[in-house]
């Protein structure tokens, strides 16, 4: 049961790190983009998809 909590944690530590880095490349690329509604979309998009990925990532380790 140890090795398993630990295994879990661990995966989740690299996809936090992981989701961290695409989530730093999304922000840098918004903005980069001129300041239009499409931009801000695209940014309201990837923080939904931040937190439907933590809402999941909670389920599992709790």
């Amino acid at each position: 049961m140890k090795k398993s909590i630990a295994s879990i944690h661990r995966g989740a530590r690299g996809l936090f790190l992981q989701h961290n880095a695409f989530m730093l490349q999304r922000i840098g690329d918004g903005a980069d983009a001129p300041r239009s509604l499409a931009s801000f979309r695209g940014v309201l998009i990837a923080a939904g998809i931040s937190l439907a990925f933590w809402a999941g990532v909670a389920q599992v380790v709790f």
